[in-house]
């Protein structure tokens, strides 16, 4: 099963539009339960008009695709990160010093205008995981200078 958010890689919020591919099977039960309004016209052009281009689409994976790279080299080379592969638009990252997690490493960032995602309530994790996004470089840029002022 493989499920698509349309809204952040195009760039369109609000419109809580995406896509689910499954096995026939899957798709029968789902839409066993699905609302019949869950998706309304406006969206449903939107998405259309997405699909149509694909130039965007290819420059938006070639662009995440980079950043993404220099960020986890970038988180890889401070002390105390362990960044973990990706081949989405954010990382997950794990601090591996005893003395910082990941509720005090966010509320230091705030000070420098950082915003990091707490994972420490996902699944699986702990206190000592967070999630950056992949944006652009200078924002890439100001966010591993911000980690390192504050892990230093």
């Amino acid at each position: 099963m493989i499920l698509r958010s349309f809204t952040k890689f195009f760039a369109i919020p609000g419109m809580r539009l995406g896509c689910l591919l499954a096995a026939p099977e899957v798709i029968r039960r789902l839409a066993a339960v699905q609302e019949p309004w869950s998706v309304n016209t406006l969206a449903q052009a939107m998405g259309r008009a997405c699909l149509k281009d694909l130039d965007y689409m290819a420059r938006s994976r070639d662009l995440i695709r980079e950043e993404r790279e220099y960020l986890y080299q970038g988180l890889g080379a401070l002390p105390g990160l362990r960044p973990f592969p990706s081949t989405v638009n954010y990382l997950l990252v794990k601090l591996t010093r005893p003395d910082f997690t990941a509720a005090s490493l966010q509320k230091a960032l705030l000070t420098h205008k950082i915003v990091i995602r707490d994972a420490g309530n996902f699944r699986g994790l702990d206190a000592r995981f967070f999630r950056v996004a992949v944006r652009s470089r200078e924002e890439n840029r100001r966010l591993l200078e911000g980690l390192g002022q504050v892990l230093r």
